[in-house]
């Protein structure tokens, strides 16, 4: 079999015993690589594959930028950590901001979800969507608090550059119930916010802030149509994203993890 192997790419093959082994320069040194003859080395089977072949393979230059195991969980704690709801976001979106959400899209329906319905959806809103958003949230603001505050509201939210509006997909009527504990309803729920987590995490580590909002404006009976919601679908809340035009301190917690963290016997 070793006549099969590419003569373009240069290759050692080691005899560990009772395992025929094929190391290629191209890759981290001893990595054996997967092949791609549907061979592996349990039970002293012969292994040969070219790169890429091997999901735990690496290219050399893969592995010298990929950080240690401890450094890696450092950096994920502090991306958690520090992650902010940002309040105010520059005016213009960075120039790469569409595969930025794409990628944290892709983040966000990695989110456990126990039913694996796949419940969650996501309405990116072009100018006119944002339009008729804001205006139908001024419009609220203004029965409330007068024209001059929902003049402002207007203005502040026409402001915000990036909007993304999260639904949940509407399960079947008979397992639609929020007050039964593990419904697909509810299920779904828990699974759509924990999507919503990853989406903001994954967007905060390309540098672009978020803003999960829940306001009235989301539920009102104009949103759907403001939006361009489908009838089977219900709103989880809207996602503003942006570069941050200020970050907000650290929120001081009022409970330690000793608090919340019970230890049982």
């Amino acid at each position: 079999r070793l006549s099969m192997l590419p003569l373009a790419v240069p290759w050692v093959v080691v005899l560990i015993a009772p395992s025929l082994v094929a190391f290629s320069p191209t890759t981290s040194l001893l990595a054996p690589v997967r092949l791609g003859f549907n061979r592996d080395i349990v039970g002293g089977r012969v292994c040969l594959a070219r790169v890429g072949h091997c999901p735990l393979l690496m290219k050399t230059e893969d592995v010298a930028t990929k950080p240690e195991k401890t450094e890696s969980n450092e950096v994920l704690q502090q991306m958690i950590v520090g992650r902010r709801t940002i309040n105010d976001f520059e005016t213009e979106l960075p120039r790469n901001w569409k595969s930025a959400v794409k990628t944290a899209v892709k983040a966000a329906i990695y989110a456990p979800n126990h039913k694996r319905t796949e419940p969650w959806r996501f309405h990116l809103l072009g100018k006119e969507g944002i339009k008729a958003v804001c205006e139908l949230n001024a419009k609220m603001v203004a029965a409330k608090k007068g024209e001059k505050a929902g003049e402002a509201k207007l203005k502040r939210w026409l402001a915000i550059p990036g909007w993304l509006v999260v639904t949940q997909h509407a399960p079947d009527a008979d397992d639609a119930d929020m007050q039964k504990p593990n419904s697909v309803l509810r299920e779904d729920y828990a699974a759509c916010c924990c999507a919503v987590q990853n989406l903001c995490l994954s967007l905060h580590s390309q540098d672009i802030g978020t803003k999960w909002t829940t306001g009235d404006v989301n539920f009102d009976s104009g949103f759907r149509t403001a939006a361009g919601i489908p009838a089977d679908e219900h709103v989880v809340g809207t996602v503003w994203f942006g570069r941050a035009a200020k970050t907000p301190d650290p929120p001081k917690k009022k409970m330690t993890v000793d608090d919340v963290l019970t230890e049982h016997k």
